[in-house]
């Protein structure tokens, strides 16, 4: 819920160290579709009415985002008026 990275050791059974949002709930979970039957991706037989609140189910897989590393460099600044005679090579 927080954004706070997560070791790959940790209990989803608990808590977020951070802010104490429930691991294994709906909200964490990989199959989480808000536009889905049941807001779920796989065929559950149930809603589950807190999407925020620890629950017991069967599909649930743990969240995970990858961020990639760029390796570009800095971007160039050049001014606006420099830009401008760019362009019109002046």
């Amino acid at each position: 819920m927080c954004g706070t990275v997560l070791q790959s050791s940790v209990d989803v059974r608990g808590q977020c160290p951070k802010c104490s949002a429930e691991l294994h709930s709906c909200r964490q979970c990989n199959f989480f579709d808000p536009g889905g039957r049941f807001e779920c991706a796989q065929p559950v037989t149930a809603r589950i009415e807190s999407k925020t609140a620890k629950n017991e189910c069967q599909f649930f897989a743990l969240r995970s985002n990858l961020e990639k590393e760029t390796t570009a460099g800095p971007p160039k600044v050049n001014s606006a008026r420099a830009a401008f005679d760019a362009l019109f090579k002046k």
